[in-house]
């Protein structure tokens, strides 16, 4: 017997339907569906239809799809309320919320995957300022777009910049940097537990309004401060970390040199750099979330590109950094802690890998 015959299909079909799933994740977000229920729950299917405006029609299937995901629950009543996850992660009046994640993906990726198949035939870019989806600059123009964009990065680096503000470098350390930090959620999670840091998160100048009033919001303003720049060309501040966290992968390997020489550069002999991302795993084989992200990049950036830690930890070395320690953070992501080496032990550093 053909040992193939027993195997079904359902891994293909979990793939092929799992756009109706997120699409469906999507919607209960717009529809604030799970903060209605986290405010006012449980709640019957008519009730809640009412909250929300979902149409009679689609509720009762709505509200059970989300059950059968696990999201929802619906107890012998029939009334429905937040499951754990739901509760914990998307509910807008939970301090982990990251459905602002969920609306960034939906709003910002969708379309633009849509052209994968170009991608993959071209190599090109698939985002551009006048073509299909919308490019960074048209982004930077558009300021209800540009909020959904830093909400969303704000909400996918939640977790990682609570496990970063967590590990015990800290302490003796005073000033600290974070390049291209949107609305701030890294340079807020450290000042939050940190009292005697002092932050610049350092961004184009579009930021500002919203990196102050994240700060404003959650109560650090005075001791966190937004740097107005383009870290690839204008003067950095000196600090003693640096932190990239998801910065590199936007970047062909020249710039991500340069910008590893740009943060040595205002580093203290001794000083730290931090760069955390989703890294792929070294026999490229199971970090799909990475390799799905480098996907991303080719379809967004010009030469942007997920990277393996090994490969970041040779690039380190070359720019004069001790590379000695990768920590796992949450989720897909996990940090490497590069120390900056004196000239004299820099100088005999390895080259980039390439």
């Amino acid at each position: 017997m053909n040992a193939l015959a027993s195997v079904g299909p359902d891994r293909i079909l979990d793939l092929t339907y799992a756009f109706r799933r997120a699409r469906l994740l999507a919607a209960a977000v717009e529809f604030a569906i799970f903060t209605v229920l986290g405010r006012e729950g449980p709640l019957g299917v008519a009730a809640l239809a009412a909250r929300c405006g979902l149409h009679a029609r689609a509720a009762r299937d709505v509200l059970d799809a989300l059950v059968a995901l696990g999201l929802l629950l619906r107890d012998d009543r029939g009334l429905y309320a937040n499951g754990p996850d739901a509760a914990r992660w998307l509910d807008e009046g939970s301090s982990d919320c990251i459905a602002a994640l969920v609306r960034m993906v939906d709003g910002n990726e969708r379309q633009t995957w849509s052209r994968l198949t170009e991608a993959l035939r071209t190599g090109d870019r698939q985002v551009t300022s006048n073509g299909p989806g919308s490019g960074f600059t048209a982004l930077l123009a558009d300021p209800v777009r540009l909020a959904r964009f830093a909400a969303g990065m704000s909400a996918g680096t939640l977790p990682a910049a609570r496990a970063l503000a967590l590990l015990p470098l800290w302490g003796g350390v005073r000033r600290v940097l974070d390049l291209g930090t949107a609305e701030g959620c890294l340079a807020v999670s450290l000042a939050a537990t940190h009292a005697h840091l002092r932050i610049d998160g350092l961004d184009l100048p579009a930021m500002c309004p919203l990196f102050d009033a994240f700060a404003h919001r959650h109560g650090v303003a005075d001791r966190v401060r937004f740097v107005a720049a383009d870290f690839l060309r204008d003067p950095l501040p000196e600090a003693d970390v640096v932190v990239m966290g998801r910065v590199l992968h936007n970047w062909d390997l020249p710039t991500r040199l340069q910008l590893l020489q740009r943060a040595r550069a205002v580093l203290p002999p001794g000083g730290i750099l931090l760069v955390y991302e989703a890294f792929i795993d070294d026999d490229r084989s199971s970090a799909a979330h990475a390799l799905l992200s480098s996907l991303n990049m080719l379809l967004a950036t010009e030469g942007g590109a997920d990277f393996s830690a090994a490969e970041c930890a040779g690039w380190l070395r070359g720019a004069g950094f001790d590379a000695g320690q990768l920590i796992p953070l949450a989720g897909p992501f996990s940090a490497m802690v590069a120390t900056r080496l004196p000239e004299s032990e820099a100088s005999r550093g390895q080259r980039p890998q390439h």
